[in-house]
């Protein structure tokens, strides 16, 4: 509303300078989104709540009092893993979980490369039948990619705003 822009327009978020703006860009220059804003950071959600909450509630069908708990207490799995149906493998997406960098919309080319050198640093240290092949996107051969495509090992994605 013209409410909420007169009273967050000219904030700037502390991790990277975001402001509502930059998170309304997509929905202004490109027809035809899902949603119309992104996050640029960590701080977006937290600076710019009046926009982000409703919206987020909205989508995920959540109240405000709504709260998220985690439990990683593998011992309180019940019916999940049979022992004649095995799970042979597990695919985790990291978006947005290392502090102090922006998020996608956000980040810059030098941010990127230091998140992908972390995350790097972070896969040589799983070891075992945790360890795997790490698959760069830029530099990937055409053939390898779209093997991992096939093995929807990797996803494209038809979002212009992630291109």
């Amino acid at each position: 509303t013209k409410d909420k822009w007169s009273l967050l327009c000219s904030h700037v978020t502390k991790t990277s300078g975001f402001t509502l703006s930059k998170a309304i860009t997509c929905a202004v220059e490109l027809d035809n989104q899902h949603c119309g804003i992104y996050a640029g950071d960590w701080d977006s959600y937290r600076d710019f709540p009046e926009v982000f909450d409703p919206i987020i509630q909205e989508y995920h069908g959540i109240t405000s009092e709504a709260k998220h708990t985690s439990d990683m207490d593998v011992r309180k799995i019940q019916e999940n893993i049979k022992e004649g149906v095995p799970v042979h493998s597990v695919r985790i997406r990291v978006g947005r979980s290392i502090d102090g960098f922006r998020l996608s919309p956000g980040i810059t080319r030098d941010q990127r490369v230091s998140v992908e050198n972390i995350m790097k640093s972070a896969f040589t240290k799983l070891l075992g039948d945790l360890s795997g092949k790490y698959y760069p996107l830029t530099g990937m051969h055409e053939k390898v990619r779209q093997q991992l495509v096939d093995d929807h090992f990797l996803f494209t994605s038809r979002d212009p705003n992630l291109k």
